[in-house]
């Protein structure tokens, strides 16, 4: 009874719920520092902040409900509220967490609303699943239920299988819980069905594990090891899910504990071992140090287990978790009872509640009360035998501990140690004379025995029918398959009969030609005494006879040589006949080969000639394939050198120590990043946008160079908000004329910028004009810096127009003009012609 009860406490609750909260701790806490890390308040933030409000869910409840304070205003400011109903998604899960029931429906009640809105059907459904998990938390199964069936019925609807998955999976534990065991492992196995349609490996094998949790719960050990097997052949083939994995072998562990295999217990015990410490999580290797510890006392190898359990304690107060530390010291307790060690059993169990008193978790506490009521028994025992205490304190004592074990019991709803502790107390109250008492904790007893009685005997009946369900399907099968022999057998039975019948009719026939034979040689005796009397008066008459024979003898030898003559004849034309259809059979054979032939090398001829079109078309896709990825890849050199272009003015800037001219210049820059970064993911842009962009870029140069340069745009008939370009493709003239042009020249200059149509609207003509010192000029003053950036983003703009031009088959083009007043270089002009 002991062991069920550790058993099921540690692995259903502490394990699969603790622990792996513990996990996503460092995960949530690594999503949060990068969402806090991101500079601007925008809807890149909001994002990461939902990912990590969501991220510590399960983990820490009171900071999704932080966050979600902080998220909430932000949602409304940036993005007009659109996410709320996310946010109260959020907050709702939190609250389930805190266990506030009344506070989590509320909010689920306005996120249905807001998410329908928006048609964020996937989060609606996630909600609605939520919302059957708050039902059946606090017993509610029914209406838990009836929210699992809306949400897999939205799945349906919108053809999310894994979200089907789950609220099968999660509508399985509900029937679980109300002891519906057939109807959850239908759910379960549709949920599974769901899985391996899909490819939802991991939701695969949770399910696969909780399908071995429900026949484990029904004491079917042996059917849910078969299951558990299956998850790990599963995980065998997924080396990241080592923490999966140690879960699956601790089941099995677990179920080999119940069926009292100890040894097979440690060995999946010290499989699992391997297997955390391999992972290197310590909150893991902690509860399998405790479960190996644990399974070792079993065994009744207590050095061994002491040793665990000392390992799990220390490896536990490094990273404090009450409950972990609370199961540990719990089963110390228990060993050191075993091993005869009163005090040291006492103080571990004082170490226990003092631990578990600090969390949630009171499932153990009726057996540590319990434990410590008769481990306070013994040692009270013999301080009286010594004379040390009275009876009396002995007494008080006894009772104070089973009655905080009833208490607890009562609390956690655990009615086999109510029946435990009230048969101790009748016991107790019998010995001290108290019959009133005793007999009403024996009735007390006898009630709650008869009750698990009947949930046993439910139970059983419930794996029967089960069992029966599960395996009607090969029984049908086993039946097929025996009426399928059984027809087999009759055939060859039939068989048999037809054989015997025919041997009978075989040796009828025989015995029917002797008979006749028979009866002939009576005939031909009987016709030679006939003969033999008429022989006398035949004498005479057969020399007349004679005469006459002899004559039609020689007519018949007559007639027989002339039917011989003919029936020669006839055999020649047969043979003729023969030979004619046989050359004509074979010329027929010939043609038809010939023919086949003819048709094979036609039809192969054709397959060649559409294998190769085939293969051109596929070269020609992989050219095209491979100029856009070199495109691509221009494109992306174009950020970077264009970035680090704006930094270096940037720095010369700042170093004038200008603060209010650096703060206004580096926010222009900062637009001009983000409008950058939004154009560089295209591959064409509208040309409104590259205005924009090039007009932020000169209003920066303009605050560097102050009064020496000034610039204008003109457009002319051009819509700019449908026409669409390259990104990035008129600043780099713009930047070459700055530096080389106008930078190089005393007192600045001018740039104009001009941008229009032709008359039939199919080509677009950008042209770039500065009065600088011109190329030639440029050239002379051998600026190594200016020559090494014109070369670099020059370069880069001709091999992008390049590959644009041979990709799409365009004819876009780049004009540079040299522009002089009399014999005076007075500047440079590019023209850009885009074909649109």
């Amino acid at each position: 009874m002991l062991t069920k009860t550790i058993g099921k406490a540690l692995f259903c609750v502490v394990f699969l719920t603790v622990f792996q909260a513990g996990f996503a701790q460092g995960k949530a806490d690594s999503l949060l520092r990068i969402a806090m890390a991101w500079p601007a308040e925008d809807t890149i933030k909001l994002n990461k902040l939902l990912v990590a409000a969501n991220a510590f869910i399960g983990v820490d409840a009171r900071k999704v409900l932080s966050l979600c304070d902080t998220l909430l205003p932000m949602d409304e400011q940036i993005n007009n509220g659109l996410k709320k109903g996310y946010i109260y998604f959020l907050q709702a899960s939190a609250y389930h967490n805190l266990k506030q029931k009344q506070q989590s429906l509320e909010l689920l009640d306005k996120a249905y609303p807001r998410l329908i809105a928006v048609k964020e059907w996937v989060n609606l459904g996630a909600a609605y699943i939520l919302t059957g998990q708050v039902y059946s938390v606090y017993s509610d199964y029914v209406s838990a239920l009836v929210f699992l069936e809306k949400a897999y019925a939205l799945f349906i609807q919108i053809g999310n299988a894994g979200g089907m998955a789950l609220s099968k999976g999660q509508a399985g534990y509900v029937h679980r819980m109300t002891g519906n065991y057939k109807a959850a492992l239908e759910s379960y196995l549709e949920a599974i069905a769901i899985c391996e349609k899909n490819g939802f490996q991991a939701t695969l094998i949770d399910n696969i594990n909780y399908t071995g949790d429900l026949y484990s719960d029904l004491n079917n050990k042996k059917q849910a090891i078969t299951w558990y097997q299956k998850a790990i052949a599963l995980l065998d083939k997924r080396a990241e899910n080592r923490r999966s994995k140690t879960y699956t072998y601790i089941r099995i562990a677990v179920a080999y504990e119940g069926m009292q295999d100890y040894a097979k217990a440690l060995e999946y015990s010290l499989v699992a071992l391997d297997t955390a410490n391999s992972l290197g999580n310590a909150t893991l290797i902690g509860y399998v140090l405790n479960y190996t510890g644990y399974v070792c006392q079993l065994q009744k190898q207590y050095d061994e287990a002491k040793a665990y359990f000392e390992r799990a304690i220390a490896i536990n107060k490094k990273s404090p978790n009450n409950i972990s530390l609370g199961t540990n010291y719990k089963n110390m307790g228990d060993l050191s009872t075993k091993m005869g060690n009163f005090q040291s059993a006492r103080s571990s169990y004082e170490q226990a509640l003092y631990y578990l008193s600090q969390s949630s978790f009171r499932q153990t506490l009726p057996e540590i009360y319990y434990s410590l009521a008769l481990l306070h028994d013994t040692l009270e025992q013999q301080a009286v035998a010594g004379k040390k205490v009275s009876a009396n304190v002995v007494e008080s004592q006894f009772l104070l501990h089973m009655k905080k074990a009833l208490q607890t019991a009562e609390e956690n709803k655990d009615y086999r140690w109510q029946r435990m502790i009230w048969e101790k107390l009748s016991a107790f109250y019998e010995v001290n004379g108290e019959d009133a008492l005793a007999l009403l904790a024996y009735k007390r007893s006898t009630r709650i025995h008869d009750s698990l009685m009947n949930d046993k005997v439910r139970l059983d009946i419930m794996r029967a029918g089960i069992d029966y369900d599960y395996s009607r399907k090969e029984d049908s099968i086993r039946l097929q398959q025996a009426i399928v022999n059984e027809e087999l057998k009759r055939q060859v039975l039939l068989a048999e009969k037809q054989k015997q019948q025919i041997l009978l009719n075989n040796t009828a026939m025989e015995l029917l030609s002797k008979d006749k034979e028979v009866q002939h040689a009576e005939y031909a005796k009987m016709q030679a005494l006939l003969q033999n009397e008429q022989l006398e008066k035949q004498q005479n008459e057969k020399e007349l006879m004679l005469a006459k024979k002899d004559r039609q003898l020689k007519e018949e030898l007559l007639k027989t040589f002339g039917q011989e003559k003919e029936l020669e004849k006839l055999n020649r034309q047969r043979w003729w006949t023969y030979a004619g259809a046989c050359i004509f059979l074979s010329v027929l054979a010939l043609g038809y080969f010939l023919y086949r032939n003819q048709l094979q090398k036609v039809r192969l001829a054709a397959e060649l000639v559409q294998q190769q079109s085939l293969l051109q078309v596929r070269d020609a896709a992989f050219q095209k394939k491979l100029g856009d990825i070199s495109l691509s890849a221009l494109r992306s050199q174009m950020n970077p050198h264009f970035i680090f272009n704006c930094l270096n003015s940037i720095n010369l800037y700042i170093s004038k120590n200008d603060a209010d001219a650096a703060s206004l210049y580096i926010s222009r820059f900062s637009r001009l990043i983000r409008l950058m970064l939004e154009n560089s993911r295209s591959e064409k842009i509208t040309l409104a946008a590259e205005v924009e962009a090039l007009e932020l870029y000169l209003q920066m140069e303009t605050l560097r160079f102050k009064d020496k340069l000034t610039y204008k745009i003109d457009i002319g008939n051009v819509d700019i908000s449908y026409t669409e370009i390259p990104p990035l493709l008129l600043q780099p003239f713009v930047e070459n004329a700055i530096w080389h042009g106008l930078m190089q020249k005393p007192g600045g200059g001018h740039i104009g910028i001009s941008i229009e149509e032709n008359n039939d609207h199919t080509l677009l003509m950008a042209c770039i004009t500065d009065n600088g010192i011109g190329r030639e000029k440029s050239m002379e003053l051998k600026s190594s810096n200016a020559a090494q950036h014109n070369s670099f983003g020059m370069k880069l703009i001709e091999e992008r127009i390049s590959l644009i031009n041979h990709l799409y088959n365009s004819q876009m083009k780049i004009e540079v003009e040299d522009l002089y007043n009399g014999a005076q270089a007075s500047g440079t002009r590019v023209t850009v012609t885009i074909p649109v």
